[in-house]
């Protein structure tokens, strides 16, 4: 069954299985989807065991123009989940404003966004720790963040922050969608791509503004999981995402 589509491709499941399936609209861009597949076999083997924000597996990708087959070399752990009519997720925007609409549900049937005011509606609605706090989602972003700038050596492009089940009546916090990633190189390559890969993105992460304190936990966080040897280079990269901001919200006034 067919779970979500985008402009560059199809997602596919099978009902009860923890295996998606992601198939491209054009024969054209299968090159893409196998970039897609190395770098999430990066992320996944080098930042899934210590990381907040769970990363999907990826497990093999084929190239019908080529008939190459590339095949995962990490551990497999398939198991049987609760069967549902359709998957659902919450994007989390942690970086905007919803409007309330009279005419429109708090929650649509399959794929909502979730703000800071409507995650914390979320809290009181489940209390006992069902769901993580604001402050351990947001610290989850800026060290995955961080982790994809330089452990793996990706700009984010694109990337997106959701929650969902976890098949097993409970839910869970993950990153997924990584077609638009581009490399970037710790020593060599300018901060703008990381910069202007932050703001492109959809607004999942704290606006970058000093005086916000989710945004400082975020900013916290991304410092931690920066490498030592990069720490001088993370820190350029917040400086200049927060003095952008300034530039943004005097354009936008």
């Amino acid at each position: 069954m067919s779970i979500g589509a985008g402009s560059f491709a199809t997602i596919y499941g099978i009902r009860g299985m923890s295996f998606v399936f992601k198939v491209t609209h054009f024969l054209d861009r299968s090159e893409e989807l196998r970039n897609e597949y190395l770098a999430l076999e990066r992320l996944y083997s080098l930042c899934e065991s210590t990381s907040f924000f769970a990363i999907p597996c990826p497990i093999a990708c084929y190239d019908p123009a080529t008939t190459e087959l590339l095949c995962t070399t990490l551990p497999l752990h398939s198991t049987r989940v609760h069967d549902v009519e359709s998957p659902q997720i919450c994007r989390l925007y942690f970086g905007k404003i919803l409007a309330q609409s009279k005419h429109s549900k708090f929650l649509n049937s399959s794929n909502f966004p979730i703000d800071v005011s409507r995650y914390r509606s979320l809290l009181e609605r489940f209390p006992g720790g069902q769901l993580a706090s604001l402050e351990q989602v947001t610290a989850g972003m800026g060290e995955m963040l961080s982790k994809i700038h330089w452990v793996v050596g990706y700009d984010g492009r694109d990337v997106e922050f959701v929650m969902a089940g976890n098949g097993q009546n409970s839910v869970r916090n993950y990153v997924i969608d990584f077609n638009q990633m581009r490399r970037f190189d710790a020593k060599t390559t300018s901060i703008q791509l990381l910069v202007d890969s932050f703001f492109v993105n959809d607004p999942y992460y704290p606006r970058p503004k000093p005086e916000d304190s989710l945004y400082q936990t975020f900013r916290k966080a991304y410092l931690q999981a920066c490498p030592v040897q990069h720490r001088a280079r993370a820190w350029e990269f917040l400086d200049t995402i927060e003095a952008q901001q300034v530039v943004n919200n005097i354009s936008n006034a």
